[in-house]
């Protein structure tokens, strides 16, 4: 309570690049909790989170600039980086190991490098709407702080819910054996790609 008390504050005293600091700080929150999940938890070892947080971005910006509604956005986000995520955890069903590490790492520099900045989609720098909820336009950095703060706390909490629950245990299960997870009676497959 206290340090979300600390977090709703904090841009009373902060200018406007601080506070543009400290979203960036929230958003790497984020991406910090699917570690979490996938290496803490799962123990899968993987080192293109962020390439998937550019596919998201992605598909954020082009999703509210067709449709002019900025929930769309996260919506698209989700869903593409999703779609991708499967795509790259196919090659782990069958094999183990350093597997997943080595597929992430090439889907990471391949992002970077090609993807990001072909014209298409974000090299030739597409500017993103304004959200707009309601009659708040988030047209100041502070405000784009208390989005970002909204999102990084309903991600800690989805992230609490699902590593509480039956899908957390069976992550560590497998993490620790996989075979034994399996024989009582863990989905191996689906989970891994969850």
């Amino acid at each position: 309570i206290t340090l979300l008390g600390a977090a709703l504050w904090l841009p009373r005293y902060l200018d406007s690049a601080s506070s543009f600091s400290m979203t960036t700080t929230l958003a790497f929150g984020i991406v910090g909790l699917s570690v979490l999940i996938l290496t803490g938890r799962a123990g899968q070892l993987s080192l293109g989170q962020f390439a998937l947080a550019g596919v998201g971005a992605l598909a954020s910006v082009k999703a509210v600039n067709a449709t002019g509604v900025f929930f769309i956005g996260p919506v698209a986000a989700m869903v593409a980086a999703m779609l991708v995520s499967v795509i790259l955890g196919l090659p782990s069903l069958r094999s183990r190991g350093l597997v997943v590490a080595i597929t992430t790492l090439a889907f990471a520099l391949a992002t970077r490098s090609w993807l990001l900045p072909q014209d298409w989609a974000l090299g030739a720098g597409e500017p993103a709407l304004q959200p707009v909820i309601g009659t708040l336009r988030f047209d100041d950095a502070k405000l784009y702080y208390y989005l970002a703060l909204a999102f990084t706390l309903v991600a800690i909490l989805l992230t609490w819910l699902a590593l509480r629950g039956r899908l957390g245990r069976d992550l560590v299960a497998m993490r620790d054996n996989e075979n034994a997870a399996r024989a009582l009676g863990v989905p191996v497959r689906r989970r891994k790609l969850q």
